[in-house]
């Protein structure tokens, strides 16, 4: 998302009147004439749409060959900056400049759409012609309508179970056979109630649809003797309880030990501890792993680890349905369809029953690529096991209809069959619709309260979460509506619902899309609560870092790569930037107000020599090492430009830190201090007056702090 072309959301046709505001205190209003593209498309209908496929278009496509998906990065040139001073005195031309951005950004959203289109129309085409029969929209739709049971209305916690002693060791200790884990296969909600006099963990309420519960009792009923259900009719007092969560180890798979002894419990808390941290190649290109530092060999290397304990008799038969499901939302996440289906053939080789959880997993894969053939036959596998679709089963179709209109009738549909009692599948059908809301909101001109109130009233009171939110900041971003995305980064902790990584990342990325970057990144670090959410990761790295290019922040650009190399997050395009601006870099020759970042921005990242690599003083070096540390480091200039042996071990001194020293001072209060700085210079002219070597010796300093010993703390220039 981040990587690709910065849109501002319109119709595919026609343009309305949008407000985009341009700084924290001006709203500039630009009134669209009727805009249509002079290509005439042939129309498309609901039973031949063909969809849009989720990939970035390139820039010029034959119609003769096949279309590839691109993964290099787009090269893009830097944004024209505006002086608020300027602004001030000339709002023509700005109007102007945002006027031919939002032109710009409708005609790169109707190429895209129209790559999209052929793309998909050229897969289905080949499979028509290998003879295969492609399902429509209305046949997945009828089949769901069809299986899909009617819920009625919802029990509140007015049916009180109570297990026998003997049974709740099984019902509470075990994984599969877990009772709360079971009322979620019934649609059911399993929760503590007030304890017995001599029994604590016996009595459970449940929760649910009345059908749902009916099923789930059912079964219990079959499976545990001297079961006693009681319906309650006097309100009890509510027990407040909290799952107890393991805190799972952030390390890389092949330095996580195994268990001394083999459980369930054991296998699954080592499956989860194999799929809960997601390393960077930074990281992996230090710490001695037996793979190569990419991405993708990183999760082969996942998925044999968990192919070798399939195969190995002891653990085979400790495996259960949650430690496959574990696995198969890891490779979800990454997009290894492959890896899933191999997955759900383990299960049937091991003989664990699969559950509507399972298939929905498979679905949303599905969805992703929005392959209705797959869908199709997947969903058809669910019912031959004799499972029924559920309120996921239906967000997993959502997810595969790109149409706005089949999207709100299927939202329809949900609300009929009473799929939408549940919170959780509340939240997941607004995320997918959320984003026509808000588009609809800014088109009508509704402010920020008007916008919530007609959520509320459309959706509940328990619409919002993080998910959610995202959505709602990714549509403000690329409309350029930055105080209202601060607005409601208030409005959700209101909610008690606090951002993610994404949600920094995305507000991070709006800024590149505003005709003045430096202001409206200015602008966002100016609020305290937005900079305590930065922390150093691969993507905020390499937004800042792209922001500090744009603008010409260099004090910016080296904190980042100082946190960054703190965190192990540097990126691919990061590290070749900073060596070929080295390569380039001719200290001799510099003069005064000739600052280009190609050539310069390496040497100012890497600082004054007037100190020892921090890395070096705790490092077992051996001598020869110090020496050259000693060499590089000298107060005396290079005659020449560095040759690629020093450059290289400057760099790798840099990114091999973070084994030994960590930042004293948090991200987001560094980076505004680097950037006042950057702000300081740029108003004083300091880089019109100054040469390079006085930049370098007066630029940013970091703060750092031992890991391990005695926690001392230096000042790395």
């Amino acid at each position: 998302m981040f990587r690709s072309r910065g849109y501002i959301l319109c119709s595919k046709n026609f343009l309305t009147c949008s407000s985009i505001y341009a700084t924290n205190s001006q709203s500039i209003v630009l009134d669209f004439q009727q805009f249509r593209n002079n290509t005439t498309l042939p129309a498309v209908t609901e039973k031949d749409y063909l969809g849009a496929n989720k990939l970035t278009p390139p820039d010029d496509i034959d119609d003769s060959i096949p279309i590839k998906k691109y993964y290099t990065h787009e090269r893009t040139k830097p944004l024209r900056l505006l002086e608020p001073a300027n602004l001030q005195n000339d709002t023509v031309l700005q109007k102007d400049i945002i006027f031919r951005k939002v032109l710009s950004n409708v005609r790169s959203i109707e190429e895209h759409n129209n790559v999209c289109i052929k793309a998909r129309k050229l897969y289905y085409d080949n499979r028509r012609q290998e003879g295969r029969w492609i399902p429509s929209l209305h046949d997945i739709e009828d089949i769901l309508l069809k299986q899909t049971l009617t819920l009625g209305p919802t029990l509140d916690g007015v049916i009180q179970i109570k297990i026998p002693p003997a049974w709740s060791k099984n019902y509470l200790c075990s994984v599969d056979e877990f009772l709360i884990e079971i009322a979620k296969i019934y649609d059911c909600t399993a929760e503590l109630a007030c304890p017995d006099e001599f029994h604590a963990y016996t009595n459970f309420n449940i929760s649910g649809p009345e059908i749902c519960v009916r099923k789930f009792l059912a079964f219990l009923i079959q499976t545990t003797p001297h079961l006693k259900i009681t319906r309650q009719l006097v309100t009890q007092t509510l027990v407040r309880y909290v799952s107890s969560e393991r805190r799972r180890r952030r390390l890389p798979a092949h330095m996580i030990s195994q268990p001394d002894q083999w459980t369930a419990t054991s296998l699954l808390e080592y499956v989860e501890d194999l799929t809960a941290f997601d390393p960077s190649p930074d990281f992996l290109r230090f710490v001695h792993s037996p793979l190569s530092s990419d991405k993708t060999n990183y999760c082969v290397f996942i998925m044999n680890v968990i192919r070798r304990l399939i195969d190995l008799p002891i653990t085979r038969t400790f495996f259960s349905r949650l430690a496959f499901h574990r696995a198969m939302n890891y490779f979800l996440r990454k997009n290894r369809i492959e890896f899933i289906r191999e997955l759900y053939l383990k299960m049937d080789f091991i003989g664990i029953k699969c559950t509507t959880e399972t298939y929905n997993i498979m679905l949303r894969a599905s969805a992703l690529k929005e392959d209705y053939h797959n869908f199709h036959f997947i969903l058809k596998m669910m019912i031959r096991d004799g499972l029924r679709p559920d309120g996921r089963t239906w967000i997993a179709f959502i997810m595969a209809v790109p149409d706005r209109e089949v999207k709100y009738r299927l939202l329809k549909r949900m609300k009929e069959k009473n799929l939408l009692s549940k919170t959780k599948t509340l939240q997941d059908v607004v995320e997918q619709l959320v984003k026509y809301d808000v588009i609809d909101s800014i088109n009508k001109g509704q402010d920020h309260f008007t916008f919530l109130e007609e959520m509320n009233s459309k959706y509940g009171s328990k619409w919002l979460s993080v998910d959610v939110a995202n959505r709602i900041l990714t549509v403000l971003g690329r409309h350029l509506l930055n105080d209202r995305a601060i607005n409601f980064l208030d409005y959700m902790e209101e909610c008690s619902i606090y951002p993610d990584i994404w949600s920094v990342n995305i507000m991070l990325h709006s800024c590149s899309l505003s005709p003045n970057p430096l202001l409206a990144l200015t602008d966002l670090l100016s609020h305290i609560k937005f900079r305590d959410l930065l922390e150093p990761n691969l993507e905020t790295s390499r937004i800042l870092f792209r922001l500090a290019r744009i603008t010409r922040s260099y004090n910016l650009a080296k904190v980042v790569w100082r946190y960054a190399c703190l965190s192990a997050t540097t990126t691919m395009r990061l590290r070749n930037q900073v060596a070929r601006s080295l390569e380039k870099s001719l200290v001799s020759e510099k003069g005064y107000g000739n600052l280009v970042w190609e050539r310069d921005i390496g040497p100012i990242i890497i600082g004054p020599r007037k100190q020892q690599h921090p890395f070096l003083l705790i490092s077992k070096t051996s001598s020869d090492a110090d020496e050259d540390q000693n060499s590089i480091w000298s107060d005396s200039e290079p005659k020449g430009p560095p040759n690629d042996n020093c450059n290289k071990r400057l760099i790798n001194w840099d990114l091999q830190i973070f084994k030994y020293w960590r930042p004293s001072k948090p991200f987001g209060a560094t980076i505004w201090l680097a950037l006042q700085v950057d702000l300081e210079w740029r108003k004083q002219e300091v880089f019109k007056q100054k040469d390079l070597k006085w930049i370098i010796n007066n630029s940013f300093y970091v703060q750092i702090s031992e890991k391990y010993g005695e926690f001392k703390r230096i000042d790395w220039y």
